[in-house]
């Protein structure tokens, strides 16, 4: 009867271990549960302007239109001007510095525009031609037009590059700020050298 009891007990102390056994491998397959990452805090774009230290023309197209424009006052000069020239340049720089190159360029050819209506459509295609470029530009600089006004006493050069988009400006012997252009108003341009029998410059593909 004892022996008997002894091994009911030694039996089920083998059981109660394997049940513990069997449990402990099961609670090891379980996979770990991952928390929860949390997602990055969105960059505010003014902070994100700040950091890059990005210059205005920089952020076109976005800014284009507010940062690309012909500043006011040679706005006005153009505008009001007393004296309005339109020239034909070479693309090319001269060999030799002469005393009539517009700002190291050779002069082809100029006309001075006194109809008022033929100014004021020149300066809207202008002004058109500056506020269409949406930040643009290419890596060059071959001019073939320019403008030459005088307002108050005061001068004004553009050194016009329809093929590069860009635009240098001289105020006297000063060169000021330039801005961007597209190449719309080449057309108008090119019409009012032709009817003054002024030399055209060749041209890229030409």
């Amino acid at each position: 009867m004892n022996s008997t009891i002894g091994w009911i007990a030694v039996l089920a102390t083998c059981v109660v271990v394997a049940a513990g056994c069997g449990k402990s491998d099961k609670a090891s397959t379980v996979p770990a549960v991952q928390q929860p990452v949390a997602p990055p805090k969105p960059v505010k774009l003014k902070r994100l302007e700040r950091e890059l230290e990005l210059k205005p023309l920089e952020r076109a197209p976005l800014d284009a239109k507010i940062y690309n424009k012909i500043p006011d006052d040679l706005q006005t000069m153009l505008e009001k001007a007393e004296q309005f020239e339109l020239l034909s340049i070479s693309p090319y720089p001269p060999k030799e510095k002469t005393a009539d190159a517009f700002h190291g360029w050779e002069v082809l050819g100029k006309t001075t525009v006194k109809d008022a209506e033929v100014r004021k459509k020149l300066v809207a295609a202008f002004k058109k031609g500056v506020e269409a470029n949406a930040g643009i530009t290419a890596d060059c600089f071959s001019p073939r037009h320019g403008i030459r006004v005088t307002h108050d006493g005061k001068t004004a050069d553009f050194v016009i590059c329809f093929e590069c988009m860009q635009v240098k400006v001289f105020v006297g012997d000063k060169q000021e700020k330039g801005f961007l252009i597209t190449d719309s108003p080449q057309a108008g341009f090119d019409s009012v050298l032709k009817e003054a029998k002024v030399t055209l410059p060749k041209q890229p593909k030409e």
